[in-house]
């Protein structure tokens, strides 16, 4: 009886996270995918070069087909769905203190660029979520045209991504440089992901 439970909530979660994700691409041209995949992208890139193993088993369990177990693939869930749920309350606090500091439209521009962190993140999830549960699979296939018909827009939305952090390179603290080669590589590899959806 608790297995069951556990995995009816689990159920309502992956269909949570999916509807979320449907909602933030519906209205997106082949542009807004494409950013939204290479968000997904980079990310995957940051948490290689932070960690290495680690990021190499959650690139493989989000870009290959029958890399991880159900498992690994539920841990990883677990684990970006903890950092969605940060990054969803720091994203209010910092839109808040930047309109305060400079103004609506900046706060704007920082708040359409944190929701487009976390639709990575959501993408990266529902990935990981058809590998957990087998039933989640045909739920998640609604998304597989509109992400594979996108890939063509990859290479102009890693360009737009580095002009994004060339005007921020003033910024302190913003971290290690990105490897915008290999965000182009790992996007371009989770496109073609899609076509198994």
């Amino acid at each position: 009886m608790k297995d069951w439970i556990v995995k009816k909530i689990r159920a309502g979660r992956f269909a949570m996270n999916l509807k979320l994700l449907e909602e933030d691409i519906r209205d997106l041209d082949s542009d807004g995918v494409a950013a939204t995949i290479v968000a997904a992208a980079s990310m995957l890139v940051k948490v290689r070069s932070d960690d290495f193993i680690t990021g190499s088993g959650l690139t493989k369990a989000a870009t290959e087909s029958s890399y991880i177990s159900p498992e690994d693939a539920l841990f990883f869930y677990n684990s970006l769905e903890d950092i969605l749920t940060a990054t969803e309350a720091h994203r209010k606090k910092i839109t808040h203190q930047i309109a305060a500091s400079a103004g609506s439209s900046a706060a704007s521009e920082v708040e359409r660029h944190a929701r487009l962190q976390q639709s990575g993140l959501r993408l990266l999830m529902v990935s990981l979520a058809r590998k957990v549960d087998d039933a989640f699979k045909p739920k998640a296939r609604v998304l597989r045209e509109k992400l594979y018909s996108a890939r063509s827009a990859i290479p102009s939305a890693v360009v737009t991504l580095e002009k994004l952090a060339n005007l921020t390179q003033a910024i302190p603290a913003r971290g290690d440089p990105q490897d915008f080669e290999q965000i182009e590589t790992t996007a371009e590899l989770f496109s073609y992901s899609f076509l198994g959806w």
